[in-house]
């Protein structure tokens, strides 16, 4: 297991991916869950990368705000879900970590969100970013690939 330093995103580990745990606030629960920068060969960060996390950081609470009412569409809408307490809805839901998805310059800035889903569990919920708005809503492999 190496250490990557990286002037933007910080210290990384270089396991299966470029990784380090971070602290969110998600649904108004404090989580730690796992950042990775998704790169070719696990080797080298883009710039587009690099700027995706920044912008992400700095709208970070603008940016989950936005993805939780996303979310929540997303599973009112599915076929699994029963009419039940919003706060059950809440609660079946975990943010698994937090994908900066590797882009060139000239594409999208792509954030991509993890999320399991006890009403799921073999899918979960993927949240897709790019440029800082919520693009997409679907199972968890629109941010995996």
């Amino acid at each position: 297991m190496c250490l990557i330093s990286d002037k933007a995103i910080g210290d990384l580990y270089n396991r299966d991916a470029l990784e380090r745990e971070v602290s969110i606030a998600f649904f108004n629960k404090s989580i730690n869950c796992l950042l990775r920068v998704q790169t070719e060969n696990n080797l080298e960060i883009s710039e587009n990368q690099r700027s995706a996390y920044i912008e992400f950081s700095k709208n970070e609470k603008k940016i989950l705000s936005s993805a939780e009412q996303h979310v929540k569409e997303y599973c009112l809408n599915h076929e699994n879900w029963e009419q039940q307490p919003l706060q059950n809805l809440i609660d079946s839901i975990t943010l698994k970590s937090i994908k900066v998805l590797f882009s060139e310059p000239g594409e999208p800035r792509r954030i991509g969100l993890i999320l399991d889903w006890s009403l799921d569990p073999e899918l979960g919920i993927g949240v897709l970013i790019e440029n800082e708005k919520v693009s997409e809503v679907s199972v968890q492999d629109i941010v995996l690939g």
